[in-house]
């Protein structure tokens, strides 16, 4: 299991609205809540999500975990840029935390993550994992600005799918990759709030299946 170190990173992107996602409605503990897109317009971002910089849309994909839809981050962006979709409303302390995604494209970067107690669009943590750093990391991002909490070699096979959880509870977050735990952190930073999926820069991928179980 990783070692936490923690390193502030700057040159996040500037000049994008901030946003968190709507009123907020805390989540009823031991109820699990699910978003497989399949139900939703093709072409378009999910209906109950807010987007915050990228190019989102619903898509019809027969590789998905859960077919027939998926949604994709499709655009490229700059190296600093980092592509947002929020889950409005639903606020989470303490849960479990899974969503199953796939590095599509990138040439910089090909990296693709899961936001957790996100008060708005500059403040959550972030699970993110990168097929060309091959790790995956543990931000917390306060104004805008990342701070590493952790990090662990870890492979994203690009093209194929992979799950990527996080448990919360407290302050200990237990982070895994396709069922394979490889990192614990403690944070006080945020104790509760938001859910969305993340991207960074050129990376394209495409995400289904997210499932949050509150306790």
């Amino acid at each position: 299991m990783a070692a936490a170190l923690v390193g502030v990173l700057t040159g996040c992107a500037e000049g994008y609205p901030t946003v968190d996602g709507g009123a907020e409605q805390a989540a009823v503990a031991g109820q699990v809540y699910t978003w497989n897109f399949d139900h939703e317009k093709e072409g378009t971002a999910p209906g109950d999500w807010t987007t915050v910089v990228g190019t989102w849309a619903v898509a019809a994909d027969p590789s998905a975990p859960s077919p027939p839809k998926i949604v994709r981050q499709s655009g490229k962006f700059l190296p600093s840029d980092w592509p947002r979709a929020i889950v409005r409303t639903l606020a989470f302390g303490d849960a479990r935390v899974e969503i199953r995604l796939r590095s599509d494209l990138g040439e910089g970067t090909r990296a693709c993550g899961l936001m957790l107690r996100l008060r708005d669009s500059d403040n959550y943590y972030l699970a993110r994992i990168d097929a060309v750093d091959k790790d995956l990391r543990l931000y917390r991002v306060v104004a805008g600005s990342r701070e590493e909490i952790i990090r662990h070699f870890a492979v994203l096979k690009p093209g194929s799918w992979h799950t990527l959880s996080v448990e919360v509870r407290g302050d200990s977050f237990f982070v895994a990759l396709d069922g394979v735990q490889l990192m614990m952190a403690v944070d006080k930073t945020f104790a509760r709030g938001k859910l969305g999926v993340a991207t960074q820069a050129d990376s394209a991928c495409s995400f289904d299946s997210l499932r949050a179980e509150a306790f």
